[in-house]
């Protein structure tokens, strides 16, 4: 009995971390995270990029001293890393954007809605600033895996066309 109840134990201790491109709520609570890490409120996080995979969220923040220098948080497996540096290629004051200007809590139905419409899973979600087009200052670009097709989109869902 006692052999048992130790199995079980382990167990239930041994949970999976979240998948923050499919889980409700799992990006939002990772972006919440790096929030805090930074020391500000998620809707008054400035980001240069967020990247979502299954597992990781990470965020470029700009450095407010250093115009040329931003700092990487990652989120994995339920915290949120101190900032590592790195250099902004581009003008950081024009490419900085609100992080939670990407609403969140639709990640999971937008990677299953373009995994769907692709006929693969979605492997990765960036929110960056669109240096093509001022009038679409954000894209959510998306990658479906090696030798797939990426997607770039407007906020509302729209695939961008560059073309245009």
């Amino acid at each position: 009995m006692a052999r048992w109840l130790l199995v079980l134990a382990v167990a239930a201790g041994c949970s999976s971390p979240p998948d923050l491109l499919h889980d409700p709520g799992a990006a939002t609570h990772a972006l919440d995270a790096i929030a805090a890490k930074v020391g500000v409120p998620r809707a008054k996080l400035a980001a240069l990029k967020v990247v979502i995979s299954a597992h990781t969220l990470d965020v470029y923040v700009p450095d407010r001293d250093d115009p040329t220098s931003a700092g990487h948080y990652t989120y994995f497996q339920g915290t949120a890393s101190a900032p590592t540096p790195v250099l902004v290629d581009g003008d950081a004051d024009i490419s900085t954007f609100p992080a939670d200007a990407m609403p969140f809590d639709m990640v999971p139905g937008l990677a299953a809605r373009l995994g769907f419409e692709v006929g693969a899973p979605v492997t990765q979600l960036r929110l960056q600033f669109n240096p093509l087009d001022r009038t679409i200052p954000l894209l959510v670009a998306a990658s479906f895996g090696e030798h797939r097709p990426q997607l770039e989109l407007y906020p509302d869902g729209r695939r961008y066309d560059p073309s245009r």
